[in-house]
C-alpha cells in the first residue's frame, strides 16, 4: 500500500513553490552582500599613497586614515624595503583625493585620550594639486607624553 499517490494535491506545483523559495534566497543574499559592500567602500574606487617611516610601531593594517576627523581610507599595507625602513600603503577613496595635495603631511596619533591610533592628514593648500596615485605624502609621529614633557 503506498503512503503517497502520484496524484496528491498536497504536491502539486511543488517544484515551482521550492524554485520560487530559492530564487527569493538568493535575491536576499546578493542584495545583503551588496548594501555590506556599498557600505564599507568596497565598490569606491581609491587612490593608493605611500608613506615611508623608520618604524612600524603602533601602525597597522585597517587603521583608519583621516582627515578633519572624518575617514577618508585605510592602512592597506605594511612592508619592510630593501633598505629597512617600513612602507606603510594608504588607501584613500578617490572622492577625498581634492584635498590631499602635494604640500598635505600625514602624521600618525592616538584618537583621544584612550582611543586608536589613526593617521591623520593635514589639509593641502589650495595651489597645490593633488596627489596621484602612487605618491608618496610627508610623515612624522607624534611626539609621546614624555618626549613633550623633556622639551617643555
Amino acid at each position: 500500500m503506498a503512503i503517497l499517490h502520484d496524484d496528491d494535491t498536497r504536491f502539486k506545483g511543488l517544484e515551482k513553490k521550492i524554485g520560487f523559495f530559492v530564487i527569493i534566497a538568493l535575491v536576499g543574499i546578493v542584495l545583503t552582500v551588496a548594501a555590506i559592500g556599498i557600505q564599507q567602500d568596497v565598490f569606491s574606487t581609491k587612490t593608493r599613497l605611500f608613506i615611508i617611516t623608520d618604524s612600524g610601531q603602533d601602525t597597522s593594517e585597517g587603521m583608519a586614515v583621516k582627515l578633519r576627523g572624518f575617514n577618508i581610507g585605510k592602512v592597506e599595507k605594511l612592508e619592510l624595503t630593501d633598505d629597512a625602513k617600513v612602507k606603510v600603503t594608504l588607501s584613500i577613496l578617490r572622492s577625498h583625493m581634492k584635498w590631499v595635495k602635494s604640500d598635505s603631511k600625514a602624521r600618525l596619533l592616538k584618537e583621544g585620550v584612550i582611543g586608536a591610533n589613526i593617521i591623520e592628514i593635514t589639509l593641502g593648500s589650495e595651489k597645490e594639486t593633488p596627489l596621484e596615485h602612487n605618491a608618496a605624502i610627508a610623515f612624522e609621529r607624534e611626539p609621546h607624553a614624555c618626549q613633550r614633557a623633556h622639551r617643555g
